[in-house]
């Protein structure tokens, strides 16, 4: 599975990008910190799962995601967020899951699941608070 990283803040990226690749598998295409820099490398790499911040820098995501579903490219697109109350509106703009990143640990390794399935590792002994540090 390979797999297109968008979030502005490099930490997280990095916390992420090490968890998809060492907890659970994935194969990491690209990784961007905006909206232009995620079309173009949709188009470039088309990977198969993409996750994206909601407040990533840029066009509004909601235009983002529907260009993205324009490029048909087959990619499942996961939305991460701090705000909960972002979820509907991710949802109506195209993501196939949202995933709230103040929500309970696990909940990105479930919603990997539920759209891959048997293709992420079972879960390993180590820990992630991809989170810790950041503000909101």
């Amino acid at each position: 599975m390979r797999v297109l990283l968008a979030d502005n803040h490099v930490r997280v990226r990095w916390a992420l990008q090490t968890y998809l690749r060492e907890e659970l598998g994935l194969e990491m295409v690209a990784e961007v910190a905006d909206g232009t820099a995620l079309l173009a490398e949709a188009r470039a790499s088309r990977p198969d799962l993409i996750l994206v911040e909601w407040d990533l820098p840029g066009q509004p995501l909601e235009m983002v995601l529907g260009s993205l579903r324009e490029l048909d490219i087959p990619a499942r697109i996961i939305v991460l967020s701090r705000r909960p109350e972002c979820e509907r509106a991710a949802l109506a703009a195209g993501a196939d899951v949202f995933v709230c990143k103040a929500g309970p640990p696990g909940q990105l390794r479930a919603a990997l699941h539920r759209l891959i399935g048997a293709e992420i590792r079972p879960p390993g002994n180590g820990t992630l608070d991809m989170y810790e540090g950041e503000k909101p």
